[in-house]
């Protein structure tokens, strides 16, 4: 805040003398503090406004005698010995006059200023005096001698030297240390505009134009080039195309990190601030743009500790033009609550580049990196790079990942050079995948496996990894292979199930099993147990509760997952057990293929695969598909005795292809206890505790499976059985002693019956 010996900086000779004046006032009034009223009073003594009072027909006599008693009960007495100062809003006032004016404040400006803005006075008083305050501000400003040198001034230099006080520092050095000129440096660039959004450069010139808010806010995912939208302006300002407004204009980008960097207290970061609009201010060719405006704001402040406040006063008058820009997030978290700086703003959106759009921006970069590194690259190597980066990186954004990845493949086969691997270019698809499959982590072995392969390998994949479920695993087959090969619904979710059946015969272990054939990990799968969405209000974990609840900011659980990975696989485990505005969540998403989440942004759901799972209806193996549909529609919940209707909807139903899944059969448990037996051997020989070889006699083995028959019910059944008797008699011979690591042992039956470890 500034003081009253900050205020003296920016007056002049009659502007000292006119406080100097007024503060003496102060002194035979006993008063700590002085303002308005005493410098209006001094003023109006001194005669300054005697020829705009009389010529608006007041009495300069009168006003005197209404000024003096208003300025001795102004502010409250004072009996002691300290000098009287002006009050800190009064000269917070005319600091922020002197950086509008540019120049040092004389008599006449301040007394301008409480005529016209109520500079030091409080909200009734003016209105209580004998005169016409607009009148006769109009009539006082005609009479100003700094209006004609101003003008004089600004016909000879479009910039004015800092005030004193500043150091002698030009805002030409303002800008040349806290700013990059982006309209110089795209010159350089060689940015093809055909190859641009010019939509979007187009809605942002058109805003920069306006007489009131011309400041557009740009708001975007990371990486979708929201500041190669701005560079794009930099570039076409200058060419015959561009709006009058424009032409001529310098962008001056700041970077809110490079602001704050070195600032080792706030005040210091403020006075960084407000050179720069001081700059803006008096170069009118200036238009700033901020990046990462975020980082000065502070979500739900409106204080002092809330730095993007210091603009809001020259905006609100549209002192200079000013783009922003942060990503969508942030924008919501820490810009939007500040509501007076939104306010002065008009938002635009910079949504994802298709894939088209991203090739053609590939292309327009292609001559920069080919002359950096002195190779081409093939064009199948392009598609590539397009292709593999939707596919394999979905939680970045185009073009910038794709940027990324065609860079890492140029110096890849550069570091091949230089270690010999290889002698020249071009950059191969081979090289891309390369780098793809050390940014994702996805081996690349499954990269480069072709894909029709992959889907003729699918069907027996899944049959390894479920059992006896031929029906289930033909149906999801087939769906996967539509999927991939684009001949599903582009308008709806293209991949939707339920799996219906008695427990542990293998519908989650599909679901899996789909995720990690195509994406190569569990990563892909995004699984929730519907028993936890059994409230009315639980559905807003999908998309996220709505403003002013706990975890707005955080999104939704199913969303997020999306937004970062838009090739899915996403189950909802017992979807009979989710409450009914759970089903109303999914059924936009079987309809129109996407979700909106509690920030209004649309996730893209099409190339996702929902699998729902139901244990409602036990035996439907015998049942057609209509049979099946009709005992969903009739099912009821017989834990909820307060559910009213049926539990699925008929537009809901009808909306997913229904699989029916079998009861196991002896011969299939017996084949899965096999697995788990070797499964759990496998894991006692690569234990990092254990360590040791464990083999099972036949004999044994035909023990564990006689323990199997008609009542065990389902593979989990099985794990369970396992578990209890192979893995507890290797652990706790283990902790009596009985077998140590690096041993060679066996497994098998007791004269007792029991499972004994030899």
């Amino acid at each position: 805040m500034p003081t009253h010996a900050d205020v003296n900086h920016w007056l002049d000779e009659s502007g000292l003398d006119l406080i100097e004046k007024a503060r003496e006032r102060a002194v035979k009034f006993n008063q700590r503090y002085f303002r308005g009223p005493q410098i209006l009073l001094v003023a109006l003594e001194s005669g300054l406004l005697d020829n705009a009072l009389l010529r608006t027909g007041a009495d300069p006599e009168e006003a005197v005698n209404w000024c003096a008693p208003t300025a001795e009960k102004s502010t409250t007495r004072y009996s002691g010995t300290t000098e009287p100062i002006l009050e800190a809003a009064s000269a917070s006032d005319l600091v922020a006059k002197g950086r509008e004016l540019e120049r040092l404040l004389n008599e006449h400006d301040i007394v301008e200023s409480m005529l016209s803005t109520g500079l030091g006075f409080v909200s009734n008083e003016l209105r209580t005096a004998p005169f016409s305050v607009d009148e006769v501000f109009v009539e006082f400003a005609k009479t100003n001698p700094a209006i004609a040198e101003s003008a004089a001034d600004s016909k000879t230099s479009t910039s004015r030297p800092a005030p004193a006080g500043k150091a002698g520092k030009t805002f030409e050095d303002v800008l040349a240390r806290y700013a990059d000129n982006l309209s110089e440096s795209v010159k350089t660039k060689d940015i093809d505009l055909t190859k641009t959004r010019m939509d979007r450069i187009r809605h942002i010139a058109g805003i920069l134009g306006r007489l009131v808010r011309p400041n557009p806010m740009i708001i975007g995912d990371p990486g979708v080039g929201k500041t190669a939208v701005v560079e794009g302006l930099a570039a076409w300002s200058s060419t015959d195309e561009a709006p009058e407004w424009l032409k001529g204009c310098q962008i001056y980008s700041v970077s809110c990190s490079s602001l704050i960097a070195g600032a080792s207290y706030r005040g210091q970061l403020e006075e960084r601030l407000q050179q720069i609009i001081d700059a803006a201010i008096v170069r009118k060719d200036v238009i700033l743009f901020l990046d990462e405006v975020h980082i000065l704001g502070d979500p739900g402040s409106t204080g002092s500790s809330n730095l993007l406040g210091l603009f809001n006063p020259y905006l609100s008058r549209s002192a200079f033009r000013l783009i922003a820009a942060t990503t969508t997030k942030d924008f919501e978290g820490k810009i939007r609550p500040n509501d007076a700086f939104v306010r002065r703003f008009e938002v635009v959106k910079i949504d994802e580049p298709t894939r088209e759009e991203t090739l053609e921006m590939l292309r327009m970069h292609l001559p920069r990196f080919e002359k950096h590194f002195g190779y081409s690259i093939e064009d199948e190597a392009l598609n590539a790079v397009i292709n593999n980066c939707e596919r394999y990186l979905p939680s970045l954004r185009f073009p910038a990942k794709a940027i990324s990845i065609l860079d890492s493949a140029f110096q890849s086969v550069r570091d091949d050079r230089e270690t010999g691997k290889k002698t020249d270019g071009p950059v191969t698809t081979e090289t891309v995948l390369k780098v793809i499959s050390r940014e994702s982590g996805i081996p690349i072995s499954r990269l480069s496996e072709m894909e029709h392969a992959r889907l003729k390998g699918l069907q027996e994949y899944l049959e390894s990894r479920v059992y006896d479920q031929k029906r289930a695993t033909n149906a999801m087959t087939s769906a996967i292979q539509r999927l991939r090969l684009g001949l599903s619904d582009p308008a709806r979710t293209k991949v939707s199930f339920i799996f219906v059946g008695p427990p542990g015969t293998g519908k989650t272990e599909l679901a899996k099993a789909v995720a990690e054939y195509l994406m190569g990990s569990l990563r892909a799968l995004v699984r929730f147990n519907m028993s936890e969405f059994q409230t009315p209000e639980s559905y807003q974990r999908l998309v996220g509760p709505p403003p002013g609840y706990v975890g707005y900011d955080e999104g939704g659980e199913l969303t997020n997952r999306l937004m970062e990975n838009p090739y899915s696989v996403v189950l909802f485990d017992e979807i009979e057990k989710g409450a009914g505005r759970v089903f109303d969540v999914l059924l936009q998403v079987l309809s129109d293929g996407h979700l909106t989440d509690n920030h209004g942004r649309i996730v893209d759901c099409k190339n996702s695969v929902f699998v729902m799972t139901s244990n409602a209806l036990a035996d439907v193996e015998d049942c057609d598909d209509a049979g099946i549909r009709e005992m969903l529609l009739q099912y009821r919940d017989p834990h909820n005795p307060h559910q009213q209707g049926p539990t699925f909807r008929r537009e809901f139903v009808d909306r997913l292809e229904i699989i029916p899944f079998s009861r196991l059969s002896n011969d299939t448990l017996k084949r899965i206890a096999h697995r788990e037996i070797d499964r759990v051997i496998n894991q006692v020989a690569t234990s990092e505790i254990i360590t040791c070889s464990i083999s099972v006699e036949d004999a044994t083995m035909d023990w564990i499976i006689s323990q199997i028959d008609s009542r065990t019910t389902g593979a989990r059944s099985v794990q369970r059985l396992v578990e209890g008797t192979i893995s507890r008699v290797i652990s706790d011979s283990y902790i009596k002693g009985s077998i140590k690591s690096g041993g060679n042992y066996k497994l098998c039956v007791g004269d007792d019956g029991s499972l004994k470890i030899k």
